[in-house]
């Protein structure tokens, strides 16, 4: 399901800084909820997970087999009262025997929302001064044209931009893109005019009605100060 460029995923995806340097704005509470993940393991079917516990930026799950440490994963939050499902990608930063399973811990590729958080059974805890949110997320009336790199002759699609930060950008969908997926992006503004062009890589999938989604994508670098303004 996912490319097999691990160091490339990790510079999209922040795992490597989350996996040395977790900031955590939530507690981390004990759960007994389950959930579905799969693995970057080519034909590997989908393991049921059950979590121990989690955070905004990462959680200890309970699986019935290993995965390796660096692993890019799939997790799908829990589902409560019937709500569409959400996927967000994860990397593995380390497995450790337990009974007859393997506690899995992974650093989520970008911060859960407060609905993600609750679905996991955590609560919000006072940040510090010095742990907060480093961009602020800003809606913009742009369109974002977008091929996946991986794939050659794929036709370019146009989805409207929901929100924009210097680190990546939310995208209205009317078909799913799996998270882990690359993607060649051209930001455009109301106009139409091309701003920006930038691989992004899909790190969080939400479906927010029939036939549509809002999929986050994390930038391969930051967007300076003129390209911003160009389209906000």
């Amino acid at each position: 399901m996912f490319e097999r460029v691990r160091s490339l995923l990790q510079r999209l995806t922040g795992g490597a800084v989350l996996a040395r340097d977790e900031r955590r704005v939530w507690d981390r509470l004990s759960s007994a909820r389950e959930t579905i993940i799969r693995s970057n393991v080519e034909g590997a079917a989908p393991l049921r997970a059950r979590v121990q516990n989690a955070s905004r930026g990462g959680a200890r799950m309970l699986v019935g087999q290993p995965l390796d440490e660096g692993d890019m994963i799939l997790v799908e939050l829990p589902t409560l009262n019937g709500e569409p499902i959400t996927s967000i990608l994860a990397c593995v930063v380390h497995v450790r025997p337990e009974s007859s399973a393997w506690s899995v811990g992974c650093c989520f590729a970008t911060e859960l929302n407060d609905a993600d958080l609750h679905s996991l059974g955590a609560k919000r805890a006072k940040a510090d001064h010095d742990d907060q949110r480093a961009w602020e997320r800003v809606p913009i009336q742009g369109v974002a044209v977008f091929t996946p790199a991986r794939q050659a002759r794929a036709e370019p699609q146009t989805a409207p931009i929901h929100n924009l930060s210097p680190t990546g950008v939310a995208l209205r969908l009317s078909r799913r893109l799996e998270p882990g997926t690359l993607l060649s992006l051209e930001l455009r503004t109301e106009i139409g005019q091309t701003s920006v062009t930038i691989l992004g890589c899909v790190v969080y999938l939400s479906e927010v009605g029939t036939d549509r989604w809002l999929a986050g994508c994390n930038f391969i670098r930051e967007l300076d100060d003129s390209e911003l303004q160009k389209l906000t």
